[in-house]
Order: structure tokens, then sequence, then C-alpha cells
């Protein structure tokens, strides 16, 4: 009988062929496999039920879950494969201990209890090392740690400072790292589909919302949002393992140089590589940044339009011409332009939308607003006598920038509805980014965003969006709620737009690429929004892909 695993694995990493032949071999079985671009299939023979069972479970066991494993089915078949397949002679990536490893790390009674220098052909970071345990440094550095120091550690992929989390959170750039997902689930606002993230063998980084109970007990730290993970090597793993047994669960990592009262240099200084950030919604995963642990695959230049280079890269690889003759681009970016385009075999890239417009101060905008109608004008007469000193403090802001996009159009909102002092536009809008990210309502006020027809094209108007969510804070809706309604209302409005053009040019498939997409409100709700009608795929800018 012959058992048929078949994987959608979106990812260059033969991690699961590598955990499939050991086990093969471990089982004493005969097997072989295939892969068609995303599509691996994994075959077992067994002339007994018994081996059949034990291999499955054996295989259960050391099959590490993957970011990049999006489905999986298994069924018997009548045959497999004649062609014998072959590992492509590849470095494996560096991650964290796979099941096997870190069980043997953990058992007393293994000879490699507490040796960091514990990796096999699945996973580690191929680092040598005297084979021994280390649980005496660990555990002193543990006790350290719980009496308030602050360490410097070499792990396995650079220098890092850790410590207890306190106040110091506010005043450097570190992630938390937990010691389990019920810790995880306890402090923070963390999805189902989160956590299955955070537990892969690649230990991703996921920014998270504190929770009350997270304020309760670390009062004196203000921040909201933290970058929360795992250990993601073997000297981590084993430090949180005694942290944990002295009752601590969380700590901080910084890649800053913090004064320490410590140092653990187990292993010389490594080459730094960047731990993985990504954004998770039920159905897509996104790389925010970071090469840790990935597979090296060279990108090739498109076009020299970012955007459409990011649609063609993402096109490629995910062979979305070989399903699709008309696709959606939606370009959502801080710095860049934003648009939307459409390719189609017949006629190349066209441009549908583009989110670009221009103001030369805020007065300017005060007083487009003003003449467009008799409402508009009495909107800012109310503005004007409701807040006549910030109306004083912001009207003679004058603008350097040439041509705006949304993120800019969030900041120009954020200084008009007075949610920051800050007159930075960019700065700005990282207000309405923070606020919608810890509102915690079902949904926002509803704020406009609209075509108008200028020259027989449709243009972005940007001055409506500001116009109703002037209207909202005069009705004193609060910062919160209005600043997850602008993001909540342009995604809906993105989304009129795809149905339009499934509609009007038969679009199938929708590619949105753009720095934004690394905000958990963003991409969650396209996530959700866009996916109902359409094939959709995601890139930021610095990864397009994992292939």
């Amino acid at each position: 009988m012959i058992l048929e695993y078949r994987l959608d694995y979106r990812s260059a990493s033969d991690l699961y062929q590598r955990t499939f032949l050991q086990t093969l071999q471990e089982s004493n079985l005969q097997g072989n496999i295939s892969q068609d671009h995303f599509e691996l299939r994994l075959f077992v023979e067994s002339t007994t039920v018994e081996a059949l069972e034990a291999f499955v479970d054996r295989f259960a066991e050391a099959l590490p879950h993957s970011l990049f494993l999006y489905d999986t089915q298994a069924t018997l078949v009548e045959q497999m494969p004649s062609e014998q397949y072959s590992l492509q002679d590849v470095q494996i990536a560096p991650t964290a201990p796979c099941p096997r490893c870190l069980k043997e790390l953990t058992d007393p009674q293994s000879e490699n209890y507490y040796n960091i220098f514990t990796h096999c052909s699945l996973c580690g970071y191929d680092i040598q090392g005297e084979t021994k345990s280390y649980q005496p440094e660990l555990h002193s550095t543990a006790q350290a740690i719980q009496k308030g120091e602050i360490v410097a550690i070499d792990t396995m992929y650079g220098r890092y400072s850790v410590g207890l989390v306190s106040d110091i959170c506010d005043r450097i750039e570190c992630d938390l790292m937990a010691y389990d997902l019920a810790t995880v689930e306890r402090y923070t606002h963390c999805e189902a589909h989160e956590l299955k993230a955070l537990s892969s063998i690649e230990k991703p980084a996921i920014r998270l919302h504190k929770k009350l109970l997270f304020s309760v007990d670390l009062a004196e730290i203000e921040r909201e949002l933290f970058y929360v993970r795992f250990a993601d090597d073997a000297i981590l793993s084993l430090l949180m393992e005694e942290l944990h047994a002295l009752g601590v669960a969380m700590i901080f990592i910084s890649r800053e140089s913090i004064e320490s009262q410590r140092e653990l240099t187990l292993i010389p200084t490594q080459q730094e590589l960047e731990p993985l950030r990504v954004v998770a919604s039920p159905k897509h995963i996104l790389i925010v940044s970071g090469n840790r642990g990935l597979p090296q695959v060279a990108k090739v230049e498109r076009d020299s339009n970012p955007a459409i280079d990011r649609l063609y890269t993402i096109m490629d690889a995910y062979r979305v011409l070989s399903r699709h003759q008309s696709i959606v681009g939606i370009n959502l970016d801080r710095e860049q332009s934003n648009n939307i385009i459409v390719y189609g075999e017949k006629f190349g890239v066209v441009e549908y939308l583009s989110f670009d417009f221009s103001f030369d101060s805020i007065d300017d905008i005060f007083t487009q607003i003003a003449s467009t109608n008799e409402s508009a004008k009495n909107l800012m007469t109310n503005y004007r006598n409701k807040f006549p000193e910030h109306y004083d403090s912001i009207k003679d802001i004058s603008f350097a920038d040439s041509s705006f996009n949304i993120y800019k159009l969030w900041g120009i909102m954020a200084i008009i509805l007075d949610f920051t002092p800050e007159r930075d536009l960019d700065r700005a809008a990282d207000i309405v980014e923070q606020s919608a990210m810890v509102f915690q309502g079902e949904r926002g006020p509803r704020i406009d965003y609209k075509l108008i027809n200028r020259d027989g094209k449709a243009h972005f108007d940007p001055l409506m969006s500001i116009r109703t969510a002037m209207s909202f804070k005069l009705a004193g809706v609060d910062k919160l709620s209005l600043s997850y309604g602008m993001i909540e209302s342009f995604i809906e409005f993105i989304n009129q737009q795809q149905d339009e053009l499934i509609q009007n040019m038969q679009t199938t498939a929708t590619v949105v690429t753009g720095s934004l997409l690394d905000n958990r409100v963003i991409f969650s709700k396209m996530s959700r929004e866009l996916s109902a009608s359409s094939d959709v795929y995601f890139a930021n800018n610095s990864i397009a892909v994992i292939l």
C-alpha cells in the first residue's frame, strides 16, 4: 500500500523533503517525492498497515510546522512516481531546534542534554563546539536576569541584550521573548492564526497589542505594541527553560548596546542574521523583514517602476499567469506613490487609479474645503469656532513635498484632528497607524474616500476624506475610533475598486504590495476583504516572495 502526502508548501526550503527522507530511512521503508512548484507530494510504501502507521506517527513527531505550509492532505494511492527524487545540494538555512533536537536538549537522559551545539540535518546553525551540558552557565545567567541584571549574550545569530521586562522597554528598540503560547495569550491580544505562526520552525516575531493584564502586572510600561517571539536558537531556548523554572515567563531582547552587568559568551560572536518579522491572517502570511532561516534566492528586476516590478515578481513566483489572464495590482506604500494598476496579456500594464495629490499648506486645504459648497463652508466655520487655538496653531503649516500619497493624507488628518503635536506628516501618520492597532471596537466611523471626474478621468479626492474626518471630530468621536475608521474605510474603498474591476475588466486575481502591509490591521482586513472575490497574493517592499 502507498500513502501520499500532498502539501501546499510555498518555500524553496527543502526542510520537509529532508524530514521525509530521514524518516523513511529510519523506518526502513521505500518512498519517493515529486514537486511541481508549490505542490509537494511525498509517497511512502509499506506491505503492512502496522509499519505504515508507525511511519505516520514517527513522521508527525519529526515534522516541524512551517510558516509556509498552507495545506496538507493524506490519501492512499495506487502508485508513486517512477523517477527517483534527489535533494538539491544547498546549504541548510539556520533555524531554531527542530522538535527532535529540542527533545534531546531538554531530556536529562540524553547525551545532548543542554548541549547548545546540538543540531541535525534539518535544523540548527552548524556551529561547532565542545560537547557537554551548558546548564550551569545558563542557570547562573537565568538567576542574574531574575535578579534584574541585564545580560549581553552571544547567540547563534549575533550579540543581543536581554533582561526582565521593565520600563527600559519604553526607551529602547526591543522584542519580547515569551516562554510559551500561554504567556503570549495571557499578555497580548493574539489570534489563533498568529499563535500558530509564532510556534512555527521559523520562529518569527509578530507585532501585538498588550492586554489589560499586561498593564496590571507591568504598570510601569507605557508602550502598547510589541513584537513578540519565541526563542530561536539552542542558547536562548535553554535559557528560557531555566528562566521558566525560576518563575520568569518573558524577557526583552534587543540588538541595542545596553549597559550590562554580565555577559554570556559560550560561542564567539556570530555574523548577525535578522530575525523574521511577519504579519498573519487566517489565509495569508507576509514577511515584513528579516532573513534568518530563509533560503537565499536571487531576485531579477523586471521594471524600473517598483510597483510594476513587484507585480511581475509575484506573477512569476506564483505562476499567476498560468491561471489568470487579467490581474489587479494594488500598491500601498509609506514613501512611494500609491496606485491601482491592471495587467492583461493583451494590453500589458496600465494605471487604473493614482492616489497622488498635492497641497501647499494646511491653510490651502482649509481654503479649498470652504470653497467646495455651503455645507463645507459651514463645516470650516464650526471647526474654527470649536477649536480656535488648534486652528491658529496649524493653519500656517506648509508642505515641502510636491506630491502626497495615502500615508501622508493620514498624517494631514492626524494634524488637523489634533491627534499629535507632530508636524512631520510621516510621524503624524504613524500615530494613526498605532492608534488603529490598539483600537478594540468592532467598527470605526465611516470616512469617505471618493473619486471625482476631472478632464474625463477619475481622480482621488482627498478633501472629502478630510471633511468627513473633521465632521466626526466635531461630533466628539475619539482618536482611536477615528484612526481605525480612516484605515478601515480605505480598505473598504479598495475593495469596491476591486469589485468594479472584476465586473468591468474581468480580473480574477489581485496582487497587493507595499510597506503599509506590515500594519496588522491593514493586512488582516485586506486579506479578508479582497480574498472573498479573488485570488490574492501579498508582497512587501524588501521580500517579494519566499521561493
